[in-house]
């Protein structure tokens, strides 16, 4: 198959070599652009550190190391559709497990319960553990790890916003704080774009107090219906995972940050 000229153009490879004839960068010529590659793993880097520290503080620091907050029903919600593929879901586990493994043993379970479920069609939403199933910090992780990818065609978002809300009010602690993460690309097949579609069980889960937090997976994004689900302060209850790099990076990053706070502690 013979290549047109301008996709040849953003294949095109220029090795930029230092005066001692070593390559210490590639410069990509993408969509018109030279874009530096090592400029590009720098931006990467810090735009990782600084998810990084938005989880850290718009989770952590609100709400997880926050003394004033006794009591923690967390409740985690995995896009398993097609959609958001095999890699991303990958990498989602391995931030959750992220999240769960940095906090302290002594919150589990009595402070902090977990819950997770994932989801893809209609009759596809999976429970791998309900609150007090899987109680202690460990199993929550190996868990977490155990889920499994559906791969199914279709993402039915809110059905399964629905049934997380049902879920939350029925078994969440009274006095607790409710929390959901939906790690999810926003794709929704079953949306109607109006108060029958998503709004729908968005607007019944602020109305019962439970704040949601999305990991935005991949760069295939609907940033608008991510939006509408994460709750009031989108840029506080946002937090984005590009691809396995990336996802490293802000591990690394959140446990930095988490190992600092505890040494001062």
């Amino acid at each position: 198959m013979e290549l047109s000229y301008y996709t040849l153009l953003v294949l095109t490879l220029i090795t930029v070599v230092s005066g001692n004839g070593s390559s210490n960068s590639t410069v990509i010529y993408y969509n018109g652009v030279y874009v530096n590659t090592t400029d590009a793993r720098v931006a990467t880097s810090r735009s990782a550190h600084a998810t990084a520290q938005s989880v850290y503080r718009n989770f952590f620091t609100k709400i997880i190391l926050n003394a004033d907050v006794h009591e923690i029903d967390l409740t985690i919600l995995l896009d398993s559709s097609l959609s958001i593929g095999a890699s991303n879901h990958k990498n989602a586990k391995f931030l959750l497990k992220t999240m769960i493994g940095v906090m302290k043993r002594n919150n589990f379970p009595s402070r902090v319960r977990t819950s997770m479920y994932s989801f893809s069609m209609s009759g596809y939403i999976t429970r791998e553990f309900a609150f007090g199933e899987v109680k202690f910090r460990e199993l929550i992780r190996r868990s977490i790890y155990r889920s499994q990818f559906q791969n199914a065609s279709y993402t039915h978002l809110t059905n399964a916003l629905y049934w997380m809300d049902l879920k939350m009010q029925r078994y969440c602690r009274p006095t607790a704080k409710k929390v959901l993460i939906i790690a999810t690309d926003g794709i929704a097949d079953d949306d109607t774009m109006d108060d029958q579609g998503l709004n729908g069980p968005v607007s019944s889960l602020r109305d019962h107090n439970v704040e949601t937090y999305v990991v935005a997976l991949g760069e295939d994004l609907d940033l608008t219906r991510i939006s509408v689900i994460a709750s009031d302060s989108e840029s506080e209850h946002i937090f984005y995972l590009k691809d396995t790099t990336y996802t490293g990076k802000v591990m690394e990053g959140l446990m930095d940050r988490m190992t600092a706070h505890y040494s001062k502690s």
